[in-house]
């Protein structure tokens, strides 16, 4: 008996260190940190130096976003030869078109950017460009206006500044954080709701659930709390050991992980343990924004006059 408990420990031993390393998994779309910062790239999220690239634009991207279960994907970007950032349109279907502009110069500085999973796009806009072009604040163009020459927008909030957003898995509401505080924003009735003080970069969790969010408080450091949509109550609360530079908050597809930035690093942080990993060992000084895919929808074109889906070589 004594030599079975032994072997049991033995095994436990063995297997718990490989579940505490478990990371998200998945395919991701990239900005690749190092060439140029022009370059889409697109690979398995635990296999990077595998990547492949994607999709190449004329200057250097900034903000990436990506349909959820679709094929569109928007970035931010400066107009060639001005100062003027504009968001952009690929399909993921067909990545040698060129990017579609869909601001085309109307707004002098775009913030943060977010497409629902059926293709509607906000947008903050920082600062106006000149008169009588929009305000600082928070815009809509809907899906039925992607393929538009010159796609028209909606202004749903005008005059504040916007630091980030994002859509409801129901595509009904915004969650948005101005200064430290957090609201959502109600698509259809326009109604703006307080949600909480000294927070910032709402997170909606895939289920729409629960809302994920840095917690900005004024004496204690800085954490990851994660709350109930239906009781308001912090379910969880997860202690991180680099603040520095914290910012920007997304779920994994699966709702395990979440992910966060910090001036350092990447990290992915486990919901269950409550455990920090980089998630980027590949890149020495500059840390990849992307977003995930669905791999089915994204096709790529390899070199080497190879022809397969990109999500079966990893199989």
């Amino acid at each position: 008996m004594t030599t079975l408990w032994k072997l049991s420990f033995l095994i436990l031993a063995v297997l718990l260190p490989l579940t505490t390393q478990a990371k998200p998994t998945g395919e991701i779309v990239y900005k690749h940190p190092v060439i140029d910062n022009n370059e889409l790239w697109i690979t398995d999220i635990t296999d990077i130096k595998n990547g492949r690239m994607f999709f190449q634009h004329t200057t250097a991207i900034s903000n990436l976003d990506i349909e959820v279960d679709g094929h569109y994907i928007i970035f931010t970007a400066r107009r060639p030869e001005t100062s003027i950032i504009d968001i952009y349109l690929i399909d993921g279907r067909k990545p040698k078109e060129k990017a579609r502009n869909l601001t085309q110069g109307r707004f002098a500085l775009i913030g943060d950017i977010d497409i629902s999973k059926n293709g509607d796009i906000v947008f903050t806009n920082r600062r106006p460009s000149r008169p009588p072009n929009p305000p600082k604040g928070i815009h809509l163009i809907k899906n039925d206006e992607l393929n538009a020459a010159k796609p028209n927008f909606m202004t749903l909030i005008d005059e504040i500044y916007v630091s980030s957003l994002v859509w409801s898995p129901n595509r009904e509401q915004i969650a948005y954080h101005t200064d430290d505080d957090i609201f959502t924003l109600d698509i259809a009735t326009q109604e703006t709701i307080l949600i909480l003080r000294e927070a910032r970069y709402p997170a909606y969790s895939p289920d729409g659930n629960k809302l994920a969010f840095i917690n900005r408080s004024l004496f204690d450091p800085q954490d990851i709390r994660i709350i109930s949509l239906n009781t308001f109550e912090v379910e969880k609360i997860i202690k991180l050991n680099d603040r520095q530079g914290l910012n920007t908050l997304k779920w994994t597809p699966d709702g395990n992980y979440l992910i966060y930035r910090t001036d350092n690093n990447v990290y992915s942080v486990s919901i269950e343990e409550g455990i920090s990993r980089i998630l980027f060992n590949e890149f020495d000084t500059y840390k990849p924004v992307f977003d995930w895919v669905d791999d089915l929808l994204f096709s790529v074109e390899p070199n080497n006059h190879l022809t397969t889906l990109w999500g079966k070589l990893k199989q």
